[in-house]
């Protein structure tokens, strides 16, 4: 993401940094604070914009889709546990040896 702001947000810094160091952090007024930000626009005329890179955009409907997804399969798990059940299942525990040793 890139944020262009046309200078104000330099401008605004520094006018915001002299008075501070000309009055020290609690000499700012808040109300004189709030009129430099919420004010004109710094005598600019350019207007801030923000462009989002295509992934970025990309990464975000991904996301979406991702959250639209149930979190739990249910049709997996009534397999599973049909199959449990029955005696169907079969665990092999060199398989399960094998995998742990691999995430070590």
């Amino acid at each position: 993401m890139k944020i262009y702001d046309g200078g104000s947000l330099n401008k605004l810094t520094g006018e915001v940094t002299a008075q501070t160091q000309n009055q020290g952090v609690s000499g700012v007024k808040p109300k004189e604070l709030s009129e430099k930000v919420t004010g004109s626009p710094f005598g600019g005329t350019q207007k801030d914009r923000v462009e989002i890179s295509s992934e970025a955009r990309m990464a975000a409907r991904l996301l979406e889709e991702v959250k639209s997804l149930p979190e739990i399969r249910v049709e997996v798990v009534e397999q599973l546990r049909s199959a449990i059940q029955t005696g169907q299942y079969r665990i092999d525990p060199v398989k399960i040896a094998e995998r742990l040793i691999r995430e070590i």
